[in-house]
């Protein structure tokens, strides 16, 4: 539910952030992003997922934020280096499988409140 609450309050910073770019022009008749805005709306989504994670799990909570790093540290190279920003999906496919991977490892890890009741 964090993830998903981030994902759609990063989008909607990526399109505040697009629109002022592109104010004068509706907002599908853009066919591509700036780097500012990429940076801003990754690290609004890294931000907010860590501080959603922090009040579910605070022993966890940068480790769910962690694979999300390689992502804010290459939109950042990104804004510096005004390089393109069509590997930005590529490297978001490979931070999401990464905290989909690790995830599931993190619950696997903690014991359930069932298997406490059945060990009891």
């Amino acid at each position: 539910m964090a993830f998903i609450i981030s994902a759609i309050f990063s989008c909607a910073t990526i399109l505040v952030l697009e629109d002022g770019y592109y104010s004068d022009r509706p907002f599908w008749g853009i066919w591509r992003f700036h780097s500012p805005s990429l940076f801003v709306g990754t690290a609004a989504f890294v931000g907010l997922l860590y501080f959603l994670q922090h009040m579910n799990d605070k022993r966890y909570a940068l480790k769910y934020v962690q694979p999300y790093t390689p992502l804010l540290v290459f939109s950042g190279l990104n804004l510096v280096f005004k390089l393109s920003a069509t590997w930005f999906a590529l490297i978001a496919v490979m931070s999401i499988t990464w905290s989909v991977y690790q995830v599931r490892r993190l619950r696997d890890a903690k014991p359930s409140p069932q298997r406490n009741s059945l060990v009891r």
